[in-house]
Formats: C-alpha cells, structure tokens, sequence
C-alpha cells in the first residue's frame, strides 16, 4: 500500500506556538496488542498502516514560497506540519519514519517553535540548513540528534539546476545512518479507525491564509484524497505528476507570540 501523509496546518487566526502541545498523546501505544503474553506488533503509530518493527525518526524543514516547488520526498513523508514563521509566509516541518528518502528538500533553517514541535516524538533526527547564531544553544538544549549540515554536511547536495538558497537538499538514508540515539516512531496522539468519527460534517475542502501565504485542500472522490495547493498553485511533486496529496488535514488553533529570536 503506497503512504499518503497526514498534513496538519498549526493556525488560523493565530499561528504557530506550541503544536506539540495542541494534541496529547495516550498512554497507550497502538502497535501493541495485550491480547496474549507477547506484543504483537500492529501499525505504526504515526499512519496506522502495518508497522512490524518501529522504525527511526527524521524530521526535516523545508521550505514553503513558490521557489521551493517542486518539494521532493514530501510524498513519502508520513506528517507534513504547515508552520507561520516571520512576515506571514511558511515552512513545512516533515516527518518521516515509514519510508526514508534519499532526497528530500528544499531544506531550509529551524525556528524555536520547531523545538516544541520535534520533542513530541523523542529524540529525532532533525535535518535543517542552519539556525541563527544565537538559537545554537537552544537546538544543543533540546531532545533532537542535530543532523544539520553543522554535524553532518556530505548527508547534502546541492541541485544545479535550482537557484540558491532553494537547492540544498538531504539524503535522508545517509543522515540516519550516521546518527547516533536516533528514537523510533511513537505514539503522539494520533488514532486510527475504520468508523467516521460522531459530530462530523460533510464537507469537500478548507482553505487557510496566512498574510504571505495560503494553502488549499480539495477532496478527490475517485482517490479518496485531498490535492494540495500552496501559495495559490498546485503543490508539485519531485517525483511524479500527479503532485501532493494528503489523506488526512488536521486544523489546530494555537496560540502565538513573538519570540526573543524575532520569528513566530
């Protein structure tokens, strides 16, 4: 069965502060059945598809204007987070685990409100171009395994036919294969099931601006899926046509302030 992401948007009159935070995850874990006296492993707990053995996390930001298009790697991302940064536009935190791609990118720098963001799944891997110099502790501070091109710079390359500073890309593989206390996927609160939940309502799409930026959401009957547009194009896919789709948009409300680093 081929990943389809769930994409979730932190924001609508407010933006991005602490999103880790807007979804509480349970206790429990859903790849575990306590049916029996062995674990039986399920799904995995970011997609719920069929997971037979938890897998390391990546984390990876990228970014968001229209120079950026096409994204690479973001079909095989298992959760896309659509954050504001400064002046109104914004940048996708990616995560991966299910499938590790050997390009991913644009890749683009960290804000603080990325350091919420990664705790929620442990000690991730986390890929970005570099941070403000004064953000260095903040990011040393935090539960992530720095994969920057500061720790490891040949995991990037450069892709020629792109301008700078819209062509530093990631190999994901190689990132992970040479970090070190890299945690697994775990559950962040997310829950699966077959059944539509109670209270919902029929609807066919949603729409989210920001002052610098938008992104659109139109639901596919034949696919079963939602085609992305961002900043008022369709959000183009690096390795195929058929662009990005999302089987799943989380909208969370949060709250935002203005940080001693000057971004959101």
């Amino acid at each position: 069965m081929r990943f389809i992401k769930t994409l979730i948007i932190a924001g609508t009159a407010t933006a991005l502060a602490a999103c880790s935070t807007a979804v509480s995850a349970p206790a429990s874990d859903p790849r575990i059945d306590g049916g029996g006296d062995t674990a039986v492993v399920a799904m995995s707990p970011l997609t719920g598809l069929p997971e037979t053995v938890p897998t390391p996390v990546l984390i990876v930001k990228l970014d968001n204007t229209r120079n950026a298009q096409p994204h690479a790697g973001l079909k095989n991302a298992d959760v896309v987070y659509i954050e504001e940064v400064e002046y109104g536009i914004t940048r996708l935190a990616a995560v991966f685990s299910s499938t590790i791609p050997t390009r991913i990118g644009p890749t683009r720098s960290a804000r603080i409100t990325d350091i919420d963001l990664t705790s929620q799944y442990g000690a991730p891997a986390f890929a970005f171009s570099g941070v403000q110099k004064k953000m260095w502790p903040a990011i040393n501070d935090s539960t992530v395994v720095d994969v920057s091109p500061n720790k490891y710079a040949a995991a990037y390359f450069r892709d020629q036919s792109r301008r700078v500073p819209y062509n530093l890309f990631l190999n994901g593989t190689k990132s992970l294969s040479w970090a070190t206390g890299v945690s697994s996927d775990r559950n962040v609160g997310f829950v699966f099931s077959a059944d539509t939940p109670a209270g919902g309502l029929t609807n066919t799409g949603a729409t989210m601006k920001w002052s610098e930026a938008s992104a659109e959401f139109i639901y596919d009957s034949i696919t079963g899926l939602y085609k992305v547009a961002l900043n008022g194009t369709p959000a183009l896919a690096d390795e195929d046509a058929s662009g990005q789709n999302a089987a799943t948009v989380i909208i969370q409300n949060v709250i935002q302030t203005q940080s001693k680093y000057w971004d959101k």
